[in-house]
């Protein structure tokens, strides 16, 4: 069953001015003005955790081709997409990844596993770095350190 995933991890904001997407963030600060900024944004609210079709098409505030026109507009923005099957929690990784503008976690992970790193030295920093490349989906390395380990007596 798909359902729409709106990316609430932008932080959305209403505001007098219209609907403010990365709130806080001034580099990627945006706004949407709508004919009805209190409607786009109560439908918003509605869609923030993941909708059915049927669902969607159940919510009554906004007629069925505002619904239909603001999920494309969200799609065509890359602040929602449509995913199948059953929806879990996102992993923080996740949410990070989802936060930059028009990037979403499914296609980092593809092109996060295709990629090679050379890390050269493991002492203390380069130990953690291949720690947390690790949790962040990064599976190929390449690990360079001339130091010897010996037994001593």
């Amino acid at each position: 069953m798909k359902q729409f995933r709106l990316k609430s991890e932008l932080i959305w904001m209403k505001k007098e001015s219209g609907i403010e997407i990365y709130h806080g963030n001034n580099c990627l600060n945006t706004s949407i003005n709508t004919d009805d900024n209190e409607a786009f944004f109560s439908f918003l609210q509605f869609i923030s955790t993941p909708k059915t079709s049927e669902e969607i098409n159940d919510y009554t505030l906004i007629s069925q081709t505002q619904k239909d026109d603001i999920l494309l507009f969200l799609e065509n923005k890359g602040y929602g997409y449509w995913i199948s099957g059953t929806v879990e929690p996102l992993t923080r990784t996740e949410m990070f990844v989802n936060t930059f503008p028009q990037k979403f976690y499914q296609d980092y992970e593809i092109k996060v596993s295709e990629q090679r790193i050379i890390i050269i030295g493991l002492g203390t920093a380069g130990s953690y770095l291949v720690e947390v490349l690790g949790k962040l989906k990064f599976n190929h390395f390449v690990l360079i350190d001339g130091d010897c380990v010996k037994k001593k007596i």
